[in-house]
Formats: C-alpha cells, structure tokens, sequence
C-alpha cells in the first residue's frame, strides 16, 4: 500500500488499527493495490519501467500510482524483502494516462524516472542517493541547452538507455517537431543538462509514429516502428489506423541511422522510412500495433514482436519476425498466438543462447464497467511463450501467468525486466477508468510471482452531517477529479439510491444538498472535482431551480451544464434514471426492484446493480406503479430481480411484474441485514469482492446514502450493520469472506456507527 493515506482527505478521520495480529497479514501475488488503471504502460512507447540492479542484488519497478504520480518500489533479492513504494515525484496532470514513468540506473547507481503526459512538458525525477528508491530529489522539467537556454521540450512517451560510458539518452515522442516525431536527447551529466533534441523519425500532419527504442549489451540502438495514418484538418481518424512494420538501428549519442539496406537520409520522413526502413514481410496495408524490438547482444539477431490485423477488425495475431544475416532478409512472421484487442499488449525477451520469450496479453473477457465505445475488450491473460529455433518461427506456450477471472478483472502491458535478474517481467490490472485506483501491479520470475505482505486496513469516513459526509465521501473516490457530479436531496434516499448505478456510468460521485441551498463543503468538493457538468435527480419540489443555477456557477469550464432527471414522483424519478442509464450504459437484460418505502435492500443491492449497469426500480408494497411497469415494458429485460421479502416486495407486485414479460428471481432473508448477506452472496458469485468493502448504518439512511457509490467504484459490497453492534447475519458473512480484505470503510460519523462496531469488524477480521 502506497502514502496515498495522506491525500485530500484532510478533514477525514483515518483508522489504521494497530492491534493487528499476523494472522490479519497475508502474502499478495501483487506488490502494489492503488495503482492507476494505466499503471504500466505498453512497452511499445514507455520502457523500461522495471530494471535489475546486479551490483545491489536489486529490482526497481517504476508504476503510475495514486494520482497517476510516479511511484517506485525495490525487492531486495538478498533480503527477500520489498520497499514501501515511494512516490519519486508529483504529475501535475491528471487527466491523461498516458504519462507512466520509465526508469533508469545511471553509471553512479542514481535512479532516474522521467514521466508526465500528452503534449505537456516532461517531468524528470532522481533518487537522492545511489542504488536506493527510498527518496527522491526533483530534476524539473526536461530542459536542452545550447549555450542561450534552458529550453522546454514537449514531450510523451519517455525511453531512457544509459551507454557503457555513462551516456545518457532519452528517447520521446516531440509535441515540438511536429506532434508524432520521434527525438533523441543526450545528458553527459546524469541528467542535470541536456543537448539540443535530434529528430530521429519525422512526422507530418499526415503521418505520425509509434516506435520502440532498444539497446543491447554493444550499446547497439534498435528501433521498431509502425506509422499512424493521422489527418489534422478531419481530427483524428480511426486510432487502430496503424500500418507495417519498420527498422532502424544506431550508436547512442550519434546522429547516424542505418536500415538493413544502408544509412538512412538526414530526414526520416514517411517516404524515407517506406524507401529503406520497411520490413515487407509486414504488408504496407496491414494493420499494426504494439511493435517491441530486442536483441541481446552483437552476437544474437534482432527480433520484433507486432500484433497485426487478422482477417479484419476483432481478430488479431502476434507474430514474430526476426534478421537473418546468412539470407540478409527477415524471416517470415511467426503466427504466436490469437487475441481480441488492438490494443492489447506485449514484450520479449532474448536469452544469450537466442532462445525468445515472448510475454503476450490474449484474450480475456471484456470489461463489464466499460462504456459503448470504450475498449471492453483490452486487456485479458497474462500468457508465456518461448521459440528455440534460429529463425524463431516455431513457438511453443509456457502456460498463463494470470488469467483473468471474470468480466470485473483483466490484466494488460507486460514489460520485461532489464538487466537480465531474477524478476522476468512486470504488468497490471487494467481497466478503462484509469482514475480509479484500486488497481494491482505484479513482478513475476521463474520462481514464481514476488510477493508482498499485505495487511488489511480501516478508514472511518464521516463528516459532521450527511452532506459533509457525502463530500468526504467524493474526495476518497475521485482523488484526481471528474468530469460529472450527481446531484441529489438530503433529506430523503430514492433519488440518491436509484442515482448509484447511473452515477457509477457517469464515473461521478454522489453529493447531497439541501433543497435550495448548498453545503460549503459540497461546494468546496465541487470545485476540487473540477467538474463540468452536474446531474440532478428529483424535480423541483426537492432541488429548487434557484439551487440548480447556484450549481452551475460552482462548475469548471467554459461550457458548464447542468440537467435534470426527474418524474412526478419517487417512482417517475426512478424510471427517469433508469432510462438515463440505459443511454449512458447500453440495454441489459436484468432489472432490480426494491422497496419504495425502505432504503436498505436498495442499498444492499447498489453496488452490484451499478457494477453490472442495471437499474434500480421502486415499488410500493402492494401494487406496481405505472412509472415502473412502463419503465420495465420499454427496457424489456429477460429477468428482474426481486430485493427483500413479502412485507417488502409484495406477490402482487411480482405478478404485474411478470404480466408485463420478465421472469422474476427473489433474493430476501428473514430481516433487512439477511437480506444484504444474501444480495451480498449472489454478488460475490458474479464478480464482487471482499477485498474493500463499506460498513455502514442498516437503520438510518442519512450517512449510508453514498456508501453505494464508493463501494461500487471498489468492487465491493455494502454491509449494514445496527449503530452499536453488527448483527449475526453481517458477522457471519465477513468472517467467511475476510481472506484477501484489503480495505474496509466505516461510513459516517461515531454517531451512524459507533467505535465499538469498528472494534467488533476488526476482531472478526483480524483473528
């Protein structure tokens, strides 16, 4: 677990409970839990992000953390022993993934980590003493000098070498020679100058570059690259628009390139690069991406690892190509293995002897959070294999490292540890919502996956009213901000609790307000979040238009908006928010139905129905009405779920229910909190996990109100308990779901749930 303990949540009580006893503790085939959802980038444009230390017995992982700021962690292979990670540096920019650090050990054993974003300038950070992560001393931005500077670059993309010299060269993508060329710096001073860049590959408005740089043990520089087809004047085209495959090579600190046929011209523009850097075997018009190239040393061929385009767009192969000087041509790709993504990712590594390993993202299942649009599919299996022949064409699978489990989890851009030690390779959980960070990062070696020791945490969220906590609440969620805020009434939980699943579409929190006034907190949240657009549930009668127009001026943004969702009632509120949500989310084919007249089933069913998309209907007891019966008519599901018992969800109900087309499937217990235990059940099986999960009041709905919304930003579940003790039901489900708890949140303050309960949790959990 990282600092991020000590983020924007000031005023937030935190609880790490010390009385932890060794059985709490468990060893993780992961080494970091607050990832972002980018944390290791593709190997392809940002490398290394993990190198092995010989002199110090060493392995330095470099990772996008909390806040998408550079982090590191070391494993001492001697102690067998990790390091908390550190973070190396603050990333202003949070709104771009695309900044993960590359990391580099120069000559004197600093560690240096250069990160930042798209378009911006980049950020480079050094370790304040040699061959430790344990503090880091800023560099600034990358600046060039010649003799009238500094001068800022623009750049992204970061791949820094160090020769056997003690040069250092930096290797980037420039938002200054033209966006999508390709440029070399070099520092004789480990980072503190550096010289003017060097266009190595020149992009155009048509024609932009994704390359790979790598230097083998002769401080020999490789470059593999695929062109991007990209038009200014129309806007961005098809981003899989990415074709061939191509070669370069050169000596670092050098200003001379060669292809296989001979030195390349001064510019290397499009038509230079298709003259004498094309490898043909690749097909001009085939579509490429994640090209990585290696090679060992002066006494082993270069080989590139690409993904092409397989018969059209959803079929996709790696392959595998690789120089044979005898025939003084590349050999013919090598089929490796199918996969689902363009954007899936890969790595390789050559062994002294020639033999290739090849660490490839297959298949999977597609994200279950993704949005229309999004790449649902990206991401999948960890999976290994290895080719033995000189021409490396016949290829042979070593088995899955980490196979994605379900729709909830999958894991994407595999980065080989250089250095030749006992770590392999480094990736991430991956998902499309990169600001969400719960994500996991794993080293693995043929030993197996380097543990970690985890030890579960509590952090007690609570303000001094409903919506200070809700506030609170926004600000432990979405740390780096969001572009949406839901908006709704605090003196009542319908809107709030039918609004969790949308605003979990919309990657918004939840925040509550008075009828016509705004509590400064809210408002300070507001604009932390740097929100643009506010959506409120209820009409006027509980948020007043006067108060939608104070929102607006608290949004960010020179088009601000605010709409509103709403019915004639509780119940034409809900419909709205279903229809909403189908609009944002797609047609699913379950719905949820709870009590109109109680918070609590809706609430023990929030954070599945959000994770999966589905909406939450009310109902009254005994009749079915007309909002919802015409909601459920128009979203035509195969199933709706039925939350609570008779006394709650009457037979009269399901039976208008089931007149209208669906079938029916009833999840109750004997009270409100077997109820949850049993919702909570149903959902483990589909995907939610214990490993965060919120406590919170089954008896008063005030603090509880948002508790849906964090816990299904989390992946867990809502668990009720009563103010001053946790009821049987609740007690027994977390001492059979305690193993791999990770975090646990308390929601409100002493007076929602008293100390004592927080007491209780930790014991079952604990022992």
């Amino acid at each position: 677990m990282t600092a991020r303990k000590l983020f924007v949540l000031v005023s937030c009580a935190v609880f790490v409970l010390a009385a932890v006893t060794p059985a709490s503790a468990f060893m993780a085939d992961f080494f970091e839990d607050e990832a972002s959802g980018n944390a290791v980038y593709e190997a392809m444009v940002i490398s290394p992000e993990a190198l092995y230390d010989p002199a110090m017995n060493k392995t330095f992982v470099a990772y996008q953390g909390f806040g998408l700021d550079p982090y590191v962690a070391e494993y001492d292979h001697t102690a067998s022993r990790w390091t908390t990670p550190v973070a190396a540096g603050d990333n202003p920019q949070t709104s771009d993934p695309h900044g993960a650090p590359a990391i580099l050990v120069d000559k004197q054993g600093y560690i240096h980590v250069f990160y930042g974003a798209h378009g911006n300038e980049l950020f480079h950070s050094r370790s304040t003493n040699p061959s430790s992560a344990a503090s880091w001393t800023s560099m600034g931005t990358v600046r060039w000098s010649d003799g009238g500077g500094p001068y800022p670059i623009k750049a992204t993309y970061p791949q820094p070498f160090v020769s056997s010299d003690g040069t250092m060269t930096l290797f980037y993508r420039s938002g200054d020679y033209g966006p999508g060329s390709w440029v070399s710096m070099t520092s004789f001073d480990s980072g503190v100058t550096w010289t003017q860049p060097f266009e190595v590959v020149r992009a155009d408005a048509d024609n932009w570059w994704y390359v790979d740089f790598d230097q083998d043990t002769s401080d020999t520089i490789h470059a593999a690259a695929v062109w991007k087809d990209y038009i200014v004047g129309g806007g961005r085209t098809d981003p899989s628009a990415r074709y061939g495959l191509y070669y370069l090579t050169s000596r670092p600190a050098t200003t001379t390139w060669w292809s296989i046929t001979g030195t390349t011209t001064a510019v290397r523009d499009k038509a230079e690069m298709d003259a004498k850097a094309r490898i043909e075997q690749a097909g001009a018009s085939t579509r490429t991406n994640q090209v990585v190239v290696h090679r060992s040393d002066s006494a082993t061929a270069a080989g590139i690892l690409y993904l092409a385009e397989n018969g059209g767009p959803g079929s996709y192969q790696w392959r595998f190509t690789r120089w044979s000087s005898g025939n003084a041509t590349w050999s013919a790709p090598a089929n490796i293995a199918a996969t689902d993504q363009f954007f899936d990712a890969a790595d390789f590594e050559v062994s002294a002897d020639g033999t290739v390993t090849a660490y490839l993202t297959t298949g999977g299942f597609a994200d279950e959070n993704a949005l229309p649009n999004e790449y649902a599919l990206r991401g999948g299996d960890i999976t290994r294999w290895t080719s033995t022949d000189a021409s490396a064409v016949s290829w042979a699978s070593l088995g899955t490292l980490k196979a994605s489990p379900g729709p909830w989890a999958r894991y994407n851009d595999p980065q080989i540890v250089t250095g030749n030690g006992p770590a392999r390779v480094l990736f991430c959980e991956w998902d499309n919502d990169f600001t969400n960070y719960i994500h996991k990062v794993f080293l693995w070696g043929p030993g197996g996956f380097i543990q970690r020791e985890m030890v579960p945490e509590s952090e007690r969220i609570g303000g001094t009213s409903r919506a200070k906590t809700s506030a609170l609440v926004s600000a432990r969620a979405f740390p780096s901000g969001c572009t949406t805020v839901v908006i709704a009434f605090q003196g009542d939980y319908p809107d709030a609790l039918c609004a969790v699943p949308l605003a979990h579409a919309y990657r918004a929190p939840i925040l509550l307000v008075a009828s016509n006034t705004v509590d400064s907190e809210v408002r300070t949240e507001i604009g932390r979040l740097r929100a643009s657009k506010a959506v409120l549930v209820g009409g006027t009668s509980v948020i007043t238009a006067a108060n939608s127009t104070a929102i607006k001026g608290m949004l960010t943004g020179s088009s601000t908006k605010v709409t509103r969702i709403s019915g004639s009632d509780r119940w034409g509120t809900s419909a709205a928010i279903a229809k909403e949500l189908r609009k944002v989310r797609g047609a699913r084919d379950t719905a949820i139905l709870a009590s109109g007249h109680s918070f609590a089933d809706a609430l023990a069913v929030s954070p599945y129905a959000a994770r999966k998309g589905y909406p939450v209907l009310l109902t009254a007891r005994d009749f079915l009405p007309s909002a919802i019966r015409s909601q459920i008519a128009s979203i035509a599901p195969a199933k709706v779920m039925i939350i609570g018992g008779q006394a709650a969800v009457g037979a009269t109900v399901v039976a208008s229910v089931e007149a209208v087309g669906p079938g029916t499937e009833r999840i109750a217990g004997a009270n409100r909190f077997e109820t949850s235990a049993k919702v909570n059940d149903y959902a483990f099986d589909r995907g939610l996990s214990m490993e965060r999960f919120v406590l919170c009041s089954g008896i008063d709905f005030p603090d509880a109100l948002t508790g849906g919304v964090l816990a299904a930003r989390f992946n867990g579940p809502v668990e009720l308990v009563w103010p001053s003790y946790i009821p049987t039901e609740t007690a027994t489900q977390l001492k059979a779901r305690k193993a791999g708890v990770l975090d646990w949140f308390v929601l409100g303050g002493p007076a929602a749930v008293m100390p004592a309960v927080e007491t209780s949790a930790a014991y079952i959990l604990y022992h």
